[in-house]
């Protein structure tokens, strides 16, 4: 019995760091899309230092709530499992 509960625990533990990992995932899309026009427009024009900046925490904070969103209404690692099947 204490074997099923230890079991029981690893599992929910597993699942658990799954779905932290395809939250990543999903939070690192809009995130890194936006780093990448950051940095691209940084390297051209160093003055625009503040527009650099605004970009990357508007993909943080998109980052954040797409994640979110996908995982109230269908769970990340079903939506990631939908993606690539």
């Amino acid at each position: 019995m204490i074997a099923i509960k230890h079991f029981n625990q690893m599992k929910k533990i597993f699942n658990t760091f799954v779905e932290f990992i395809f939250w990543v995932a999903i939070f690192g899309s809009p995130f890194l899309t936006c780093f990448a026009v950051a940095t691209i427009i940084y390297s051209s024009h160093e003055n625009l230092r503040f527009l650099s900046i605004a970009i990357i925490i508007i993909g943080f904070i998109g980052g954040i709530l797409l994640a979110e969103k996908i995982r109230k209404k269908y769970g990340c690692s079903n939506y990631i499992s939908k993606i690539f099947s």
